[in-house]
């Protein structure tokens, strides 16, 4: 092993860092993979590094990856992302490979955080699908867990179902959720010219509601007051039904949750008992094809990613 790469070469390697750059309080690592670049919104992009001036070996050009640092900073906290990564094709030693990620753990960072593009096995996931790691099989024949490092920083044969830290997978989902409707939002804007982030178009939108998006029918779903909240599956489930049916039959339907803001108002006018809760609305009538919103079609989830075989 290199002697600049063993446990004491890379802490002066990264008391040199600290010395230099002053990171201060190094909250957390990022690796961006192929291509890939990333940002971190509320923090300030302060100084972009050349691995090469910091890690003591020559250093390989590969297409897509930069081979930099960026230390992005807010106060005296400091988010280190390493622009690329070495790889064992290159060239590198395991302990060349690492290196990166061992110069953030002696600075102090508490989490990390990796990327990267890839195939995948399983053919429901389509290109462009994020997804989150929870295991690997190292085939490489190469660890860079052996000698010094592994007897002084252990464990040597770490439990790899542990690897992928649990609380942040747990955090990426809805993050990833938030993700998804924010490019739901953005494929919708793009298809139809309405953007929801404009005032303007949310009032307009919400006006719409009250004329039943033009169309020439409404159904109104009420329940009896006295049932349970678990009722309201059985009155989802006759709504799905009505909606594919209208659907089956060239008909339009269009959900609408604001009438329960005036059930009362609702109730009066359609001499409906107060026994009876009103649960949704439903706009019914043919549908515009010629209208930007009605050219809109969405995505579906894979059902490998929400169904999980129990044998």
């Amino acid at each position: 092993m290199n002697s600049r790469l063993t446990p004491d070469g890379m802490r002066r390697v990264a008391e040199a860092f600290r010395e230099r750059y002053r990171p201060g309080h190094v909250r957390g690592l990022l690796v961006a993979g192929s291509g890939l670049s990333l940002e971190v919104p509320g923090w300030e992009a302060a100084e972009e590094i050349d691995l090469s001036d910091v890690l003591p070996f020559p250093l390989h050009t590969l297409m897509g990856h930069r081979q930099t640092v960026t230390l992005w900073r807010r106060g005296d906290e400091t988010l280190m992302v390493v622009n690329g990564r070495f790889h064992l094709y290159q060239g590198y030693r395991p302990e060349e490979v690492v290196a990166p990620v061992r110069l953030a753990g002696l600075l102090g960072v508490e989490v990390m955080i990796a990327i990267n593009a890839t195939g995948a096995l399983v053919p429901g996931i389509e290109a462009g699908s994020l997804v989150i790691i929870t295991d690997h099989l190292n085939l490489q024949g190469a660890n860079p867990l052996v000698g010094e490092w592994g007897r002084e920083f252990g464990p040597q044969f770490p439990d790899m179902s542990e690897v992928y830290d649990s609380e942040l997978r747990r955090a990426a989902w809805p993050a990833a959720e938030e993700a998804r409707i924010a490019h739901l939002f953005r494929t919708r804007t793009e298809a139809t010219g309405i953007d929801l982030n404009d005032p303007g178009i949310v009032r307009k939108s919400k006006k719409a509601n009250f004329r039943f998006y033009n169309a020439p029918h409404a159904i109104y779903l009420f329940q009896d007051a006295s049932l349970t909240p678990w009722s309201l599956f059985d009155l989802g489930l006759f709504a799905q039904s009505l909606m594919l049916a209208a659907h089956a039959r060239g008909l339009g339907t269009v959900p609408q949750a604001f009438a329960t803001d005036y059930a009362r108002q609702i109730k009066n006018f359609l001499s409906i008992p107060e026994t009876k809760r009103l649960i949704i609305g439903l706009s019914v009538g043919y549908p515009d094809e010629s209208s930007p919103v009605n050219t809109l079609r969405t995505d579906r989830v894979a059902t490998e990613e929400i169904l999980r075989w129990i044998e």
